[in-house]
């Protein structure tokens, strides 16, 4: 990296984050595209790592700050390697990223969208004008059977909820997303039950 970096410091750039026992924990790199990308398209970013650590040989897991140019291509405005997922380091990823991109400006980031490991807290951190947005498939898919309202709700109350649920979430108007008057005395029924057999 530092020889890349040698040869054209215009084109490739990298950061290392250190921890406490003076390992790397953290490694950041961006080349000249994903730079041009962050400047032209970063109003909008994701976030997201992937728990593969079978991607290089030093068992890291994969980080990346993604942005979607005017053709709807998804374009890394950096990629990371990690040895965990954890808030610190995506702090990491972001900061060296915006370090890395002189006229990109973390103020620009005006909407976000990642998984559920990540609060809008933490996000704002980075990024204060950011609206953040959870990821739909890990909050309610029809397909992930490890979605977080069947794990909150339970496999019995999630049975009779996921179709209002889903239909919510996915809801092209706000008239989708309303529960009916019979709907909502059936959950709440169901539930108080429920709670009354604890």
């Amino acid at each position: 990296m530092e020889r890349l970096k040698e040869a054209d410091p215009d084109y490739f750039d990298f950061r290392l984050n250190f921890d406490p026992n003076d390992q790397v924990d953290c490694v950041t790199w961006q080349v000249g595209p994903c730079r041009g990308a962050l400047e032209a398209y970063g109003t909008k970013i994701f976030l997201d790592t992937r728990k593969n650590e079978n991607m290089n040989s030093a068992n890291m897991q994969y980080l990346s700050i993604i942005v979607i140019d005017d053709n709807h291509q998804i374009i890394p405005a950096s990629e990371s390697f990690v040895f965990q997922e954890t808030v610190e380091l995506y702090g990491c990823a972001c900061s060296f990223t915006i370090d890395m991109s002189p006229g990109f400006s973390a103020d620009d980031v005006q909407f976000g969208w990642g998984d559920l490991f990540l609060s809008p807290d933490n996000v704002r951190q980075w990024f204060p004008n950011i609206t953040w947005q959870v990821d739909s498939y890990h909050f309610c898919s029809p397909t992930n059977k490890y979605n977080v309202l069947r794990k909150d709700f339970g496999q019995s109350l999630w049975r009779i909820l996921k179709d209002s649920m889903i239909a919510a979430v996915y809801a092209k108007s706000e008239e989708e997303c309303i529960v009916s008057p019979l709907q909502f005395h059936t959950y709440l029924s169901f539930i108080l039950y429920t709670h009354s057999l604890l």
